[in-house]
């Protein structure tokens, strides 16, 4: 399984270079790993987002 993000943080949270510092997003991030521990092999990438214009456009238009 292979995660892409623009987020560099969150990639960077999901690798252990950031630790997740808020409260409110210790949850999710714990479920996160959950998630990824029961696939044989979990990657996560940070595409930058000037490279994932495609995806960018779709999130917009879900908040339209």
């Amino acid at each position: 399984m292979e995660l892409n993000s623009d987020s560099e943080l969150v990639v960077f949270q999901l690798t252990g270079r950031y630790r997740v510092k808020k409260d409110t997003l210790q949850p999710l991030f714990q479920k996160v790993k959950e998630l990824s521990a029961r696939f044989e092999s979990f990657k996560v990438r940070h595409i930058p987002r000037e490279q994932n214009s495609e995806a960018d456009a779709l999130a917009n238009k879900a908040y339209e």
